[in-house]
């Protein structure tokens, strides 16, 4: 009995000291460290710098409870863990600059405010945490929220949706934009002045990714990636299982001054060109390759190069239903390997599937490889036109004389080799 009774007051004993010393329940003015075990005031986040203090141990987490804080200049250091629960929304003031790691956070809006947010260390960034929607509504909030998470160089993490925006411009090294798939994560531009994203408008960049997304056009807008600009070049662009479609007034892809891209198993689809290149541009080693890729449906041409591009290769794609060629080359020096690829119903109104040609004079007649590939109905035309083009090299195409054969003028200086069908 007395063990009974003395098992008994220790049990209440111990509740009344852990009533006694646990923190009180949280509120929109307190900030919980746990190894600590206090709340600590960050109602005003100039208070915050006295949180940060009291986490002298390296991997101390400080925990944003819901509430409204107000932050001026600050930086938490990067080993620091910084937990930001739902309903909690940091505003930082104008002129200001709220330095700190990646937030373990949701998908909801945790900053806002004129002011600025810097990580100093993470992987993926939520637009979500500025403001934007992925529901099709908002675009003025969702663009500047996009445009945020961009200029953070870190990697941009969209979730399945349809986010309405207007521009946006990659300017810096090294971004990437990653969604849930092609078909999942859709940007729908508003935009009918300029293409949707810009790479390297005001700066030259390097290492853009744009990964299992899609940009989404209509009637009434300019065209959906650029790549590069008049004074500045985009080196090095990754485009993955990624997707441009409906700009049909409008290009997929317009390619100005790009080096070393790298488009594959992506889907270019209803654009007025699908892929275009102006005249005076710069492109070099550009491929479009996998079994997955598509380039398709233009209302125009699938491929457009009015300018010269160097080193360009086609391995694998898919090119079928494009209201004039699949592919047209009229760039002088151009040099484009074709291989792999399969032409279906292309050339409605077009001089044939590929139209390839050079220009008049030394050293500016194009260079081509056309091998392994298989055509399927030419409905217009001939399957292969050859102009001004020397050093080249026709072979092992299948198809070929069943969907308008080949033509050829006498500027064209060419191998031609067991080409069948």
């Amino acid at each position: 009995m007395i063990n009974y009774i003395t098992s008994l007051f220790f049990i209440l004993t111990l509740l009344v000291y852990c009533f006694l010393n646990y923190p009180a329940e949280a509120s929109n003015e307190a900030l919980y460290l746990p190894e600590k075990g206090v709340w600590l005031n960050v109602r005003s986040f100039t208070n915050f710098s006295s949180a940060k203090a009291a986490t002298t141990t390296s991997n101390n987490t400080i925990i944003v409870p819901p509430g409204s804080y107000s932050c001026n200049d600050l930086t938490i250091p990067q080993d620091r863990i910084v937990i930001i629960q739902p309903g909690a929304i940091i505003s930082v003031n104008k002129g200001k600059t709220l330095i700190m790691p990646i937030p373990r956070a949701g998908r909801n809006a945790i900053f806002n405010g004129p002011g600025n947010v810097v990580f100093n260390t993470g992987d993926d960034v939520y637009p979500e945490w500025k403001g934007a929607y992925s529901n099709n509504t908002h675009p003025v909030e969702t663009t500047s929220a996009l445009q945020w998470a961009i200029d953070t160089q870190l990697t941009v993490d969209l979730t399945a949706g349809i986010y309405l925006f207007s521009n946006l411009e990659i300017n810096k090294d090294s971004v990437s934009i990653n969604g849930k798939g092609r078909n999942k994560t859709i940007l729908q531009t508003t935009s009918s002045n300029a293409a949707g994203i810009i790479v390297a408008n005001k700066a030259g960049t390097s290492n853009t990714t744009l990964k299992d997304l899609q940009i989404r056009g209509t009637d009434k807008n300019a065209g959906g990636l650029q790549l590069g600009s008049a004074l500045y070049p985009a080196y090095s662009i990754n485009l993955s299982n990624f997707g441009i479609q409906n700009f049909s007034k409008g290009f997929g892809i317009c390619i100005v001054n790009a080096w070393w891209v790298d488009s594959a198993n992506s889907a270019y689809l209803y654009n007025y060109d699908n892929v275009f290149v102006p005249l005076g541009a710069i492109n070099t080693t550009t491929i479009f390759r996998g079994s997955n890729h598509i380039i398709s449906n233009a209302l125009n041409r699938g491929v457009n190069f009015q300018g010269t591009v160097r080193d360009v290769l086609f391995d694998g794609v898919s090119m079928e239903s494009n209201t004039k060629e699949a592919i047209y080359s009229r760039g002088a020096s151009s040099n484009i390997v074709i291989k792999n690829c399969y032409f279906e119903a292309n050339s409605r109104t077009g001089t044939g599937t590929l139209g390839i040609s050079g220009v008049a004079g030394a050293y500016q007649f194009a260079r081509v490889l056309i091998e392994g590939n298989f055509f399927h109905e030419t409905i217009t035309g001939n399957a292969i036109m050859l102009d001004y083009v020397d050093k080249s090299e026709i072979s092992q195409n299948d198809g070929i004389f069943n969907s308008g054969g080949i033509f050829t003028t006498a500027n064209t200086r060419c191998l031609f080799r067991n080409n069948m069908g």
